[in-house]
């Protein structure tokens, strides 16, 4: 299993950072989860939730499994 904690801000600038280092994990973990931490990211743009879709979708075309964590207590 592979984890990618992402902290701060994922926006316009950030997203593509992000994606790219979510298809490398993906490809990477070869049928393990490769699991997506956001419980400390502060802020979410739309890009950013472009990205995730994005990913979700390019681990479903793979059959690899994507999972997201997030901090329920946080709006």
């Amino acid at each position: 299993m592979l984890v990618i904690a992402v902290t701060g801000e994922v926006d316009l600038q950030t997203a593509p950072a992000l994606h790219k280092a979510v298809t490398a994990g993906i490809e990477r973990t070869r049928g393990e989860p490769c699991v997506l931490d956001l419980t400390t990211v502060t802020f979410l743009g739309s890009a950013g939730l472009t990205t995730l879709v994005e990913a979700t979708s390019f681990g479903e075309a793979r059959r690899e499994p994507l999972r997201i964590v997030v901090d329920s207590t946080v709006p």
